[in-house]
């Protein structure tokens, strides 16, 4: 039972330690535990192409697992018997603090709780607190001890509300059930038995985090890759080191040196190790930095994207590439468009709102539609949004809406024999749970019915003549996916004890917080289109930077260090 730290700057090898350490626990069935699964399934093949070069046969490792940091306390609570609780999904965890909104008498905070983004604020506020292990009770004295605490008090009700409501559903979220297997590991180390632990790529831990390694150390052999070295770019790590070694006992094991052989440039040479250092020498650059000007926002993805493919031609692995952009949901969309276009393999690693897909608008607009006074605007909204539908009857409401015959969606359907069957099937079930299943059916119809009898199986069968595409498109499904998970969840919370469901109008409020990741799955064979914090510090490979946009106005960081991100958050919400 021991914390082992391996320290060094990036490109030093702390990866090749941990495989190491990793390939010679073997037969104690280690866990590494690292931040995405991309990295799992990185560490994954890696381990297995290593195994096989070094005569083990097929390219196959057993006695390992690799996981994230959520699935990981799972297999912590199953071998403790931690008893956790069901968790609340996002979905649910938001409508909780909504009702705790707007069920607390607020002052100092009544205006900014009035407005539509306030409760998001607040759940990531607290989501924030509760990782860094900050109790309702606990906020509540920080705020008497202030001068003027009245924000932090009403907060610290908000905060409680929510508590109160999750504790009366019988539920956990992810924070209170990292809290309780983190206790019942300590109460049952041996449970666990001697299987060791190794962390990587983690540049920072939270509290809950903090209190978990501490535990795992307890009862069993630890190792945690820390990403440091003494200068000023990496200052901000050495937070996290000076706490593994003094506050958890953790003893550096290995400490690696910059590796200069990661890269034949001189000048990323240079930049790696002397960037934000005082008096820094200049240098020459070579061909490992390039700088692109062009016009517009469209000129610079098409000249990145010339540029990814030059590399490509010149035998650079696609996963190899990464393009960072400083607001991959804003541009995100347009780089992957083009580099598409240009025959590149591209995973954008970011999301779009629910409301930006086809099946997310038609769906908003149905419901809208559906409700008292619908407006026949949303009616039109969602007839546009099925591709798979003929476009007459579209066509003849906008004629109609134009030339002023009609103004709701009931005046439009007056004269049909039937309203549509999704509108009609909306209408007739009961507000509430009913309401929202039925809703979540819809989303599903939506994505599927343009592709009804044209599956990629239907081109397999002898004889059909079929020569058309199938028009597949994962982002429509993702998004219907997502409409649907949200709304059954909250249909479920009429099963927990003072958590009604949400009204119509609540619903789609909620379903307005709902993002669609534009690609999910393994990146292998991809170039990656991602922000700044997801490519640092575990791409290593070719790098396409492209430089702010004109005329947008600074970005905030991105993370802020554990002590000041409740502040930001509080800032937001005031």
């Amino acid at each position: 039972m021991s914390l082992s730290l391996i320290v060094g700057p990036p490109n030093s090898g702390r990866a090749g330690e941990i495989h190491t350490s990793l390939e010679a626990a073997l037969d104690r069935d280690p866990v590494l535990v690292v931040p995405t699964l991309d990295d799992a399934h990185r560490f994954e093949r890696d381990l297995c192409i290593q195994s096989q070069a070094h005569g083990a046969g097929d390219a196959a490792v057993v006695g390992a697992s690799i996981r994230t940091f959520r699935p990981f306390t799972d297999e912590i609570a199953a071998a403790t018997g931690a008893g956790l609780r069901p968790l609340l999904s996002d979905a649910q965890r938001l409508a909780l603090v909504r009702s705790a909104v707007r069920q607390t008498e607020l002052r100092a905070l009544s205006g900014s709780a009035a407005r539509r983004g306030f409760a998001p604020a607040l759940e990531r506020l607290i989501g924030e607190l509760q990782a860094a292990l900050v109790a309702p009770g606990e906020l509540t004295n920080a705020a008497a001890e202030l001068e003027d605490g009245a924000y932090e008090s009403e907060l610290a009700r908000l905060y409680a509300a929510y508590v109160e409501r999750r504790e009366a559903a019988g539920r956990d979220d992810p924070h209170s059930s990292v809290r309780k297997v983190a206790t019942s590991l300590r109460d049952g180390a041996d449970r666990w038995g001697s299987r060791p632990v190794l962390l990587y790529g983690f540049d920072d831990l939270t509290e809950e985090q903090l209190e978990l390694v501490a535990a795992l150390a307890g009862a069993t052999d630890v190792t945690v890759a820390v990403n440091y070295e003494d200068r000023e770019a990496l200052v901000a790590r050495s937070v996290l080191l000076a706490r593994l070694r003094e506050e958890l006992g953790g003893a550096v094991l290995t400490k690696l040196p910059f590796d200069e052989g990661y890269t034949e440039s001189a000048t990323l040479r240079h930049l790696d190790r002397h960037l934000f250092e005082a008096g820094a020498s200049r240098i020459e650059p070579d061909e490992g930095i390039a700088l692109l000007e062009c016009g517009g926002e469209r000129g610079e993805a098409e000249a990145v994207g010339g540029e990814v493919a030059r590399l490509l031609a010149a035998g650079v692995p696609a996963g190899d590439i990464a393009v960072v952009l400083r607001q991959p949901e804003r541009r995100g969309p347009l780089f992957g468009r083009v580099f598409a276009g240009f025959g590149i393999p591209v995973a954008v690693e970011a999301s779009v709102p629910l409301a930006r897909t086809a099946a997310g608008r038609g769906l908003v607009a149905l419901a809208h539609a559906s409700l008292p006074e619908g407006s026949g605007g949303e009616l039109l909204a969602f007839m546009r949004a099925r591709p798979g539908e003929p476009q007459g009857i579209g066509d003849w409401v906008e004629r109609s809406l134009l030339r002023g015959h009609a103004r709701t969606a009931d005046e439009l359907i007056a004269g049909w024999e039937a309203p549509p069957w999704m509108l009609a099937g909306l209408r007739e079930a009961r507000p509430g749970s009913e309401w929202l299943r039925v809703l979540a059916a819809v989303a599903h119809e939506l994505a599927v019915e343009a592709h009804a009898g044209r599956e990629p199986v239907d081109d397999r069968l002898p004889g059909t003549g079929r020569e058309d595409p199938v028009p597949f498109a994962p982002l429509e499904l993702r998004a219907a996916a997502a409409a649907a998970a949200t709304l059954t969840d909250l249909a479920e919370l009429v099963a927990m004890p003072g958590c009604p469901a949400p009204s119509p109008a609540e619903a789609l409020e909620l379903l307005e917080e709902v993002r669609v990741p534009l690609w999910r799955g393994p990146t292998e064979g991809r170039v990656r289109v991602l922000s700044r914090a997801a490519s640092a510090p575990r791409h290593r490979g070719a790098r396409a930077a492209r430089r702010g946009d004109r005329g947008a106005l600074p970005v905030p960081r991105l993370r802020e260090p554990p002590d000041r991100a409740p502040v930001a958050l509080l800032a937001e919400l005031r």
